[in-house]
């Protein structure tokens, strides 16, 4: 069989402005983000989630080979979304399982104080620590799904392991798409209507991001270090 990381071509470092703007550089991605928003919004969330996740993942697997192909159709390919998308949307959320768990027993210790900006505090601090674990775990995990197409590849730790130690401090750039995310989402959460772009955007600039530490963090030792010819 051969290997699916033989191909990925060398990437520096994660470029943060092209995650965030890529989008716009498609002819029609004013179309693609409303298709994504009517999956976000209101109770179909909990299987329109699903889409965007194997939205994504389709993004991450494009950039993570290196193509300068435009944002993914999504007319036609909603059953393959949907079967990418739910079983990554799992894998992910097991592996965020830890930093809940902490969040949760963080809450507990705390108590429940009276006082809102203590509240709003925590949950700002836990919200950044929870991006930026995610910002550290995720790329790898999700670039292996992409690559492999297996729910256990999410799981073969010492891959993932030794694809983040590649990654290397590139996890900060992707935890500043985090970052910015989360801001954008926090202004526009007031608004439902607004919320739904966002998430549909979201999903577009983390794939690239992804996409982008994936290309790094799939790439074989050997080819990191160069041949020389």
């Amino acid at each position: 069989m051969t290997n699916t990381t033989d191909s990925i071509p060398e990437v520096e470092r994660v470029d943060i402005r092209k995650a965030l703007t890529f989008a716009f550089g498609d002819e029609r991605w004013v179309k693609k983000i409303l298709i994504g928003a009517v999956f976000a919004l209101g109770p179909i969330i909990v299987v329109g989630i699903f889409f965007l996740v194997g939205y994504l993942i389709e993004i991450v697997r494009r950039v993570a080979a290196g193509s300068a192909e435009p944002l993914p159709n999504w007319g036609g390919n909603y059953s393959t979304f949907f079967k990418q998308g739910f079983p990554a949307a799992w894998g992910v959320l097991i592996w965020l399982l830890p930093v809940q768990v902490v969040w949760f027993g963080a809450a507990l210790l705390l108590g429940s104080p009276r006082s809102i900006p203590v509240q709003l505090v925590f949950g700002l601090a836990m919200l950044v620590t929870v991006n930026l674990y995610a910002a550290v775990v995720v790329p790898s995990v999700i670039g292996r799904y992409a690559a492999s197409a297996r729910f256990g590849s999410m799981f073969e730790f010492g891959e993932i392991v030794g694809s983040i130690r590649r990654i290397g401090k590139n996890f900060v750039a992707v935890w500043i798409v985090h970052l910015v995310i989360l801001g954008l989402t926090f202004v526009t959460i007031w608004a439902i209507v607004m919320i739904v772009f966002t998430t549909a955007y979201a999903a577009m600039v983390f794939g690239h991001a992804y996409g982008q530490a994936a290309r790094i963090g799939l790439r074989q030792p050997t080819q990191s270090s160069g041949s020389g010819c």
